[in-house]
């Protein structure tokens, strides 16, 4: 096929230079003296091009096969050696079809919304078990908020300044006098999943008076209820007889910081 093409090129272009002698349907070159620099040019010119097609060809068809059967030069600093011998085909594919952490932590946290059981907890029951079904209680036990608080510390999870994100877990300070002293120093008293944010309002899924519920916080402000019948901050702390004068109700009042979840899996996929 590539000869045939060859040989018509050639033949056409021997008619434009006036260098064919027709004999029995055969390109026959001169060899007169008067063009022979023109025989010399034209075939090192139509040499030069078979073998650029030929090489592109090649070209094409190794790369047709390393497409097949998986990138030649993909290393993987493992104990498998620098190079893998035939990666998954349908790695990518099934790695962008996998839910992220952030969206199962806030489809689990709205499901929690269409529960209507009263449980005698601020958040950390449904966190706890939030937790557990994305496999991430199973790196340790934690038995309060504050544990959880203080390992994701020591893993540099927990802030208190930033702004969360989808998916994340806030705090809450002083909602209810666990320690029975009648002051405001109950620490991470409750906590709640955070499943939206606009233009700096964090809406998140955490119980109230024990029920599950929505709630709005604004950490930078202002520290109000309402303005203009739009709801600013929550109540994170319903107002009882018995409370200290200096206590504080609204969420954003109230909010003590968040747990990048993102941040907290890995830690705990590190540790098993």
């Amino acid at each position: 096929m590539i000869f045939a093409i060859f040989l018509f090129i050639v033949r056409n272009y021997c008619k434009k230079t006036g260098m064919l002698i027709k004999k029995e349907k055969n390109c026959i070159f001169q060899t007169n003296e008067k063009k022979p620099g023109q025989l010399i040019k034209t075939s090192l010119i139509f040499t030069i091009f078979i073998l650029s097609f030929l090489n592109i060809s090649c070209t094409r068809s190794i790369q047709a096969e390393f497409a097949y059967n998986g990138s030649f030069f993909r290393t993987q600093w493992n104990n498998k050696g620098l190079f893998s011998s035939k990666p998954d085909l349908n790695e990518n594919y099934s790695s962008m079809s996998k839910i992220s952490i952030r969206d199962e932590m806030k489809n689990e946290a709205e499901k929690t919304l269409n529960q209507h059981n009263r449980v005698e907890d601020l958040g950390f029951k449904d966190i706890k078990e939030n937790l557990k079904k994305l496999n991430i209680a199973q790196c340790k036990k934690w038995n309060s908020l504050y544990e959880l608080v203080e390992f994701a510390k020591s893993k540099s999870a927990f802030y208190e300044k930033n702004h969360p994100k989808t998916g994340d877990l806030v705090f809450f300070h002083n909602q209810s006098d666990s320690n029975n002293n009648g002051k405001n120093d109950d620490w991470f008293t409750g906590a709640g999943v955070v499943i939206s944010i606009k233009r700096g309002h964090i809406t998140v899924v955490s119980r109230t008076m024990n029920y599950p519920k929505q709630m709005i916080i604004t950490p930078d402000g202002p520290m109000v209820h309402t303005y203009q019948n739009t709801t600013i901050n929550s109540f994170a702390k319903i107002p009882g007889r018995y409370d200290p004068k200096d206590s504080k109700y609204l969420s954003g009042q109230l909010y003590a910081g968040f747990i990048d979840i993102e941040k907290l899996a890995i830690a705990c996929d590190k540790q098993k």
